[in-house]
């Protein structure tokens, strides 16, 4: 009868050591793998390698016009400031957020350049939100205060950021390679989000056909969609910026004159200057179809996108204004 009656007791006092043991495992998996997202190690490195970079004068974020178009090594040389390139190709104004948050709990920038495109004014919340999530390993970067306003604004939640085997499911040989160059001491190039297209990609041979011409031309932008939310989003980034004590730079990148009519151009310059005026931030606005850059085939590798030719001439020429507005005009 008393084997009998110990028996539930345990088999009670196993199931307590066996989930005992399973947090014990999940909050040792949750600290390896947070250690090394926040290294240099991870695959995606480009948020870690942005928060120890913390001599930058300034800070580019931004779309894939910034990957692309913003040569650092020409800027810095061009200025004399220090610059760091966190733009990201493909995702838009979620991801700007998500990059700015972090990188202002780091980094100490005297300036912010935020590099915006035509794809950005349609942006909804649904879309920043996805691009949040799939960033969501980095959220660790950032204070819990911040983290809590980004979630609240974007509605995410913050409960699975406690457990290590929800966090990083699927994960497990990413981790384990990337746990290993942490414990061999290697040291990953200081590179940024810099990523030129090759100038093998240009727009030359495909303006001289007559087929791929009309296509692009069929393809040319004849209204700028604008959603509320984009435009209050790209209005609070500018505002975190002047919070955080760093001056806000608000770049349209050029495009090709197939890119969008110009009445396009000029409906997005009207917004941008319009809301860099309103949060107290510069514009640099680089469109127009009658331009230079507009019309340089050789500069392109589609309507929308500078190969590693353009992205250097048009690096130099923005140094030129940032020389002009910003390093001349400095005390």
């Amino acid at each position: 009868m008393t084997l009998v009656a110990h028996k539930p007791r345990l088999a009670v006092f196993r199931a307590i050591v066996a989930v005992a043991a399973l947090i014990a495992v999940d909050q040792v998996v949750l600290a390896v793998g947070d250690s090394v997202v926040a290294s240099p190690h991870w695959p995606d490195n480009l948020l870690p390698r942005m928060v120890r970079a913390t001599d930058t004068d300034v800070l580019v974020v931004g779309t894939c016009r910034a990957a692309q178009h913003l040569d650092p090594a020409i800027l810095q040389r061009e200025t004399g400031l220090r610059f760091f390139n966190a733009g990201r190709v493909v995702d838009g104004l979620g991801n700007i957020e998500l990059t700015l948050n972090i990188a202002l709990a780091h980094l100490q920038p005297r300036y912010v350049m935020v590099v915006l495109d035509d794809g950005v004014w349609d942006d909804t919340l649904e879309v920043a939100r996805e691009e949040l999530w799939r960033r969501r390993l980095f959220w660790t970067l950032m204070p819990l205060g911040r983290l809590a306003s980004l979630s609240g604004i974007y509605g995410t939640s913050m409960l699975w950021l406690s457990s290590g085997l929800f966090k990083y499911a699927g994960q497990g040989t990413v981790l384990l390679k990337a746990f290993e160059g942490v414990l061999r001491g290697e040291v990953p190039p200081p590179t940024d989000g810099y990523q030129p297209r090759p100038a093998e990609r240009s727009l030359v041979d495909q303006l001289r056909d007559e087929k791929a011409r009309a296509q692009m031309e069929r393809s040319t932008l004849r209204s700028l969609p604008v959603n509320p939310f984009a435009t209050n989003t790209v209005g609070r980034i500018l505002d975190l910026i002047r919070s955080a004590g760093s001056r806000p730079l608000l770049v349209i990148t050029p495009m090709h004159a197939l890119r969008a009519t110009e009445s396009v151009n000029l409906q997005q310059a009207e917004l941008v200057r319009g809301l860099a005026t309103a949060h107290g931030a510069s514009a640099f606005v680089f469109l127009g179809n009658d331009t230079a850059w507009a019309t340089r085939a050789e500069y392109w590798s589609d309507t929308g996108h500078m190969n590693i030719h353009g992205a250097a001439a048009f690096s130099a020429e923005l140094a030129s204004r940032l020389r002009l507005e910003l390093v001349a005009k400095t005390p």
